[in-house]
């Protein structure tokens, strides 16, 4: 069951909403539903505006009222870089060179999560894309390759993916997620924020698995749970963020 949003916090996300940025329905509500994750966020974008010292009713007052103008400002100049992507209990999330599963509310979370962003992947998973699908409508697509001769029609080619996500002006300060495949992930995975992880509770065997995601470095900020069906196994909607940063890039 989805905890209940507070009246503060509702007013909060309608400040950043009428800044064009629509946190709750973009960032699957990890900041309403969890809510130590607000003071949290808010407070270090108040630290970036040189009041650091301030007392903790202060921080609040400030991060939910006051910053999301400066909040807006870091974020449209930098973007998000985000990783995306479903698991199951084994940490399986590929198999023959295509998914794993194929949910329809892990499919309907991946296109709102990533409509309107810049979409990272590895060529194999660009070839793993039905024809119909290709280019992911509304997303720019950006495909990683070694191979400094690859042309792909309707999506721009990188040869080197660390010094892409180091400098924002490669995606113009929009939202960037990385959706796959393994070592793309693993190659990512230093510059992201968040992780979005679907956990399939069923324990097939595949070919790649997922990265590892150290407890000590990321925290579940959100979780929503999903039952058994009869055409489906059980699972869960995670937010994962990245302890201690602060937005600046890596």
């Amino acid at each position: 069951m989805k905890k209940p949003v507070s009246g503060i916090e509702n007013a909060a996300s309608r400040t950043l909403q009428h800044f064009g940025w629509e946190v709750l329905a973009k960032w699957e509500k990890p900041f309403a539903d969890e809510r130590k994750a607000i003071p949290r966020v808010f407070g270090e974008a108040v630290f970036i505006g040189g009041v650091e010292g301030w007392s903790t009713a202060h921080t609040k007052v400030l991060g939910l009222w006051c910053v999301p103008t400066l909040f807006y400002v870091v974020m449209r100049k930098y973007g998000m870089i985000s990783l995306i992507y479903a698991q199951n209990t084994q940490g399986f999330i590929g198999t023959n060179g295509g998914l794993l599963y194929r949910i329809s509310q892990d499919m309907e979370r991946f296109r709102r999560m990533t409509v309107g962003s810049v979409v990272v992947m590895g060529r194999k998973t660009w070839d793993s894309l039905p024809a119909s699908s290709k280019p992911l409508k509304g997303r720019r697509c950006v495909v990683v390759s070694r191979d400094p001769e690859l042309c792909v029609e309707s999506a721009e080619v990188i040869n080197d993916l660390a010094s892409y996500l180091n400098d924002p002006v490669n995606y113009k300060g929009q939202d960037v997620f990385v959706i796959g495949g393994g070592q793309v992930f693993e190659q990512a995975l230093g510059f992201a924020e968040f992780v979005f992880v679907t956990e399939i509770h069923d324990d097939a065997v595949g070919d790649v698995k997922a990265p590892e995601l150290n407890t000590d470095t990321w925290q579940v900020v959100y979780k929503e749970d999903y039952p058994r069906s009869d055409e489906r196994p059980a699972f869960t909607f995670k937010t994962l963020r990245r302890l201690g940063k602060k937005f600046e890039q890596v």
